[in-house]
């Protein structure tokens, strides 16, 4: 039985229990529970306590930091100041009970060395918490698989990918997979595909070179209906809706045939911001030997669309046509003539020669917006070694000779009569020939025809 002055003692001391838990390494609430109101503070950090049952003290110093470390005391002992604790006193016999009767031993203590470490258990290594990759992400694209830009069309393909993500031991690494093709289509090309705006054409392009036929060339339809002339007077004109002033006029008409005999097509891109607006921008095309397209503004040209029986886009003012005395003198005029140059007519001289196709390329249907009054973008053009014909069967290719008097008159046309396109040669656009004129019948001079392919 503890005697009562040693209780009030033991109250007010630390335990061997609470020494080893020091030893160890509590948590500073443990530490608190233990020691509160226990011991005297020596300096900022120290703290002296009595050890119960000896004579020795247990100086505590709290490590700087402890509350986050959970590293909470360091301790060591001291008999008095800087002096480490006796050693155990040795064990003492203990005398034999009698043996009068069964009796137990009690049990003893392991004595516990003041001094001896206290093992601290090993560290349990975390796992760390790994976090969830990014959620996955399909992108499309559409990538162009050709364009022909005297069809006016463009080959799309449709793809797409999706991202996955793979764990490096640091990081999340994304990666790819490879392009896969979902669909494709078809669509009408741009300017923003075929036109290549350069400031300076190559030395080495392509250019044409526009010329009209003689006069006194035409076609099988046109030798039908002229008696094989080339020309022939109406006279009334019928009606027409698209040319109604022409009504009852009397109407010198003729085909004429423009050619390109150049090194390249001539072709014209033209386009507008909207379908009814008039802010059309125009383009020539140049082509280099190796096939490549560069491109050049047209301020000078403006286009209309208009029926004439062919229901398409017009270069306007591209030819002009008219009559004149032998001496020079202009007698009559027709309005110029607004064209849909195209490859309809393939001229011989050039058959058989390099970059001279076999087969239309600005053909009546895809060639200058036929039948789409709201289109945005349009071409024309007229191969190299290929020509475009207007024949007489067209209610506006004439001349209005009303009142004109009877006599023998020279028929002039010039092709590009702007000067737009740029050619190799501009001098060459002007044929002439001789004609004369007697009441409704035109008789012609095919040995006066001049300045035109033959």
């Amino acid at each position: 039985m503890v005697a009562p002055a040693e209780a009030a003692h033991r109250g007010a001391c630390v335990t061997v229990g609470e020494y080893r838990a020091l030893k160890v390494g509590a948590s500073k609430a443990r530490v608190t529970r233990l020691l509160d109101g226990k011991g005297t503070k020596v300096d900022s950090r120290t703290r002296r306590y009595s050890l119960c049952g000896s004579g020795a003290h247990v100086h505590v110093a709290f490590n700087r930091g402890y509350a986050k470390k959970k590293a909470a005391v360091a301790a060591f002992w001291t008999q008095g100041p800087d002096v480490e604790p006796p050693a155990a006193p040795p064990a003492q016999p203990v005398a034999a009970p009698p043996t009068t009767g069964p009796t137990t031993t009690p049990a003893i203590p392991p004595t516990i060395p003041l001094d001896q470490p206290v093992a601290t258990p090993p560290t349990v290594p975390t796992t760390p918490q790994i976090p969830g990759p990014p959620a996955p992400v399909t992108v499309t694209r559409s990538v162009v698989d050709a364009v022909s830009c005297q069809a006016l069309t463009v080959v799309e393909r449709d793809e797409k990918r999706t991202n996955w993500w793979a764990w490096d031991g640091a990081a999340w690494v994304e990666s790819w997979t490879s392009w896969q093709t979902v669909g494709s289509r078809t669509r009408a090309a741009t300017a923003k595909d075929c036109v290549n705006l350069v400031d300076v054409l190559s030395s080495d392009v392509l250019l044409p070179d526009l010329r009209i036929k003689n006069l006194d060339k035409c076609g099988g339809y046109d030798l039908s209906v002229t008696n094989g002339t080339c020309f022939k007077i109406v006279n009334p004109a019928p009606h027409n809706h698209d040319f109604p002033l022409l009504e009852g006029r009397k109407l010198l008409k003729f085909p004429v045939i423009t050619m390109n005999v150049g090194a390249g097509p001539s072709e014209v891109i033209a386009d507008r911001s909207g379908s009814s607006a008039n802010d059309w921008k125009a383009f020539q095309t140049f082509y280099r030997p190796n096939g490549d397209r560069e491109s050049r503004p047209i301020p000078e040209v403006q286009f209309y669309f208009a029926g004439d029986g062919h229901q398409h886009w017009h270069f306007k003012d591209f030819d002009s046509y008219w009559i004149e005395n032998l001496d020079g003198g202009v007698a009559r005029t027709a309005e110029k003539h607004g064209y849909c140059i195209q490859d309809n007519t393939r001229w011989n001289g050039l058959s058989g020669e390099p970059r001279v196709p076999a087969e239309p390329v600005y053909a009546g249907s895809t060639s200058c917006g036929a039948g789409l009054p709201n289109s945005l973008t349009f071409i024309q053009g007229v191969s190299r070694g290929w020509g475009d014909t207007y024949d007489t069967s067209l209610p506006d290719q004439a001349i209005d000779i009303t009142d004109l008097p009877d006599g023998r008159y020279r028929v002039g046309i010039t092709a590009d009569i702007l000067g737009a396109v740029r050619e190799s040669d501009d001098s060459n656009n002007t044929a002439t020939m001789e004609i004369s004129i007697s009441g409704n019948t035109v008789t012609t001079y095919p040995s006066t025809a001049t300045g035109g392919l033959s």
